[in-house]
């Protein structure tokens, strides 16, 4: 049995818009409470939930966007926190600094949900892949175990009430499609009847 990633939710993906809010929620509070504790507490790191919440339940454009929106506002909360700075040049260089952290959270984890999408795709084939062959691998050993009647002129072989051609058979019980050609032997042999040789 195959299950559901824990990184998708059917319910967010049907939804965007509650994580849209949640994220401009979130970013809120965060800068927030980033603003009444002042400058002297390092509180970046927090922006990164909005970035990862996108990231997560949305797309990578959408967590890019939000890397954006944080770094301007950890920027503006920098400034109207009154955060002295020997020149304004500073201000900027960090809120470059944290707005090149918040895209690089948003580009790392919509990685990591790209890659865990496909990994779990190749785990629903292989899991489809090895229930076929548990199935075929279960029928052959039915056979296995059965005696098959074949007829002797016509060299149909006999399912339950019914007979049915070589090819047939394989198709239905094994799923293999199988083709035709002449041996070397009935080759010769056709030559010789076409020459009229005995």
């Amino acid at each position: 049995m195959v299950h559901a990633i824990p990184w998708a939710s059917a319910t967010n993906a049907r939804k965007p818009w509650r994580v849209l809010a949640a994220g401009v929620g979130l970013l809120a509070v965060v800068s927030l409470v980033d603003y009444l504790t002042g400058y002297e507490f390092l509180f970046f790191v927090f922006y990164f939930g909005p970035v990862a919440l996108y990231a997560r339940f949305l797309s990578a454009r959408a967590a890019k966007a939000m890397a954006v929106a944080s770094g301007f506002v950890w920027w503006a909360v920098d400034r109207l926190s009154g955060h002295p700075y020997p020149h304004e040049l500073y201000r900027l260089w960090n809120a470059l600094i944290c707005l090149v952290a918040f895209w690089l959270i948003a580009w790392a984890v919509a990685d990591i949900r790209t890659r865990l999408e496909a990994e779990h795709r190749l785990n629903q084939a292989l899991a489809e892949t090895l229930d076929a062959q548990r199935r075929a691998t279960e029928e052959i050993r039915k056979l296995q175990g059965q005696m098959q009647t074949i007829c002797a002129w016509t060299k149909r072989i006999r399912v339950e009430d019914r007979w049915v051609s070589f090819e047939e058979f394989l198709k239905s019980r094994l799923g293999i499609e199988v083709t035709h050609g002449m041996s070397e032997e009935a080759a010769a042999e056709l030559r010789r009847q076409l020459r009229g040789d005995t």
